[in-house]
C-alpha cells in the first residue's frame, strides 16, 4: 500500500512538472511568434503608428485645455431650480457658440465669452440640477463653469452673480420687498422710540415715590412694556438680518478659485494613445493579410 502511494505522488509530481513546462514553452512560442510576426510586418506598423501619432499630435495641438471653476451659492427665495434653468439657457448659448447673445446676456466682452466651455450646476452631493425636483427654498447648490483660461475666474464670477441678481423679476420683486422691510423697520423703530419714553417716565416715577407698594390694574402693567420692547427689537434684528443678507436672489457662500491643473489630457497621453491606436490597427491590417495568403495558399 505504502509503495502504491509513493508511485502515485511521484506520478503527480511529475505531470505538474510537465503541464508547467508545456505551458512555459507555449508562451515562448506565442512571443517568438509575435516578434517574428512584427518583424515581418514592420513597415506596416510604423506606417499606421505615424499616421495616427501624427493625428494625435494635431488633436492636442488644436485642443484647449480646460480649467473647471466651482462657486457655491445659495438663493434667498425660490426654489434653487428656478435658479438652474438661468444657467441652462447660458449654457445652451455657450454650446451654439452665440457669443453676441451670450455678451447681451452677461453684459461682458467677447474676450471672457470666447473662454468658457459650460455652466452646470450641482447640489452639494454633486447631482444636477436639471433633475431636482425639490421644492425647499434657500438651499445652497454649487456653480460649475469649465473655461481654458483660469485667470477670467473673478471677473466671471460677478457677471454671472449679475445675471440672476439683475434678472428683471427677481430683481423688482426685491425692491418691493426692500419697500416693505423699509417701512416696517421704520415703524418698529418708532414704536421702540415711544416704548423708551414710557419706561423713562416709568422709572422717573418710580424713583419719585419711593418705597412705596404700587397696584396696576389691567390698563397699564409695566413688564408690558419690556416685553413688546424685547418684541420689537427681535422684529428689527431680523429686518436688519433681510438687510444684510438677502437684499439680493443669490448670494455667494464660497466664490471661484483658480484652477491649478487643467482637466483635458496632456499632449504626451493623447500621442501615447495615438501611437498604440496605431499599432493596434496595423497588428489588424497585418493580420487580415496573413489569413489572405494562408487562404490563398489552401486553394
Amino acid at each position: 500500500m505504502e509503495q502504491q502511494l509513493h508511485s502515485s505522488d511521484e506520478i503527480s509530481l511529475q505531470s505538474f512538472k510537465d503541464s508547467v513546462y508545456r505551458f512555459l514553452l507555449l508562451i515562448v512560442s506565442f512571443i517568438k511568434g509575435c516578434i517574428e510576426f512584427i518583424k515581418k510586418h514592420l513597415k506596416t506598423f510604423l506606417i499606421y503608428m505615424i499616421i495616427f501619432g501624427t493625428a494625435g499630435a494635431g488633436f492636442s495641438f488644436l485642443n484647449k485645455k480646460t480649467y473647471k471653476l466651482r462657486m457655491t451659492v445659495v438663493p434667498t427665495e425660490f426654489s434653487r431650480r428656478i435658479y438652474s434653468e438661468q444657467f441652462v439657457k447660458l449654457n445652451k448659448l455657450i454650446k451654439t457658440n452665440s457669443i453676441q447673445q451670450l455678451n447681451k446676456e452677461l453684459k461682458g466682452s467677447d474676450g471672457i465669452s470666447r473662454k468658457l466651455s459650460a455652466i452646470t450646476c450641482f447640489d452639494i452631493y454633486n447631482e444636477p440640477l436639471e433633475s431636482d425636483t425639490s421644492t425647499k427654498e434657500r438651499e445652497p447648490f454649487i456653480i460649475e463653469v469649465s473655461v481654458i483660461d483660469n485667470s477670467i475666474a473673478d471677473s466671471l464670477q460677478i457677471m454671472l452673480l449679475n445675471y440672476i441678481n439683475n434678472n428683471p423679476y427677481l430683481s423688482e420683486r426685491k425692491k418691493v420687498q426692500y419697500k416693505i422691510f423699509e417701512d416696517k423697520l421704520h415703524f418698529v423703530e418708532s414704536e421702540q422710540r415711544k416704548l423708551d419714553s414710557l419706561k423713562a417716565e416709568y422709572n422717573l416715577f418710580m424713583n419719585s415715590s419711593g418705597n412705596k407698594a404700587m397696584f396696576y390694574n389691567n390698563a397699564f402693567n409695566p413688564s408690558d412694556l419690556y416685553a413688546k420692547s424685547n418684541e420689537y427689537q427681535y422684529q428689527k434684528d431680523q429686518i436688519n438680518s433681510w438687510f444684510g443678507f438677502e437684499q439680493k436672489p443669490l448670494r455667494i457662500i464660497d466664490g471661484f478659485k483658480p484652477a491649478r491643473k487643467a482637466d483635458s489630457l496632456s499632449t504626451t497621453v493623447i500621442i501615447l494613445l495615438s501611437l498604440l491606436s496605431g499599432a493596434f490597427i496595423g497588428f489588424i491590417v497585418s493580420g487580415y493579410k496573413e489569413l489572405d495568403t494562408a487562404g490563398k495558399q489552401t486553394t
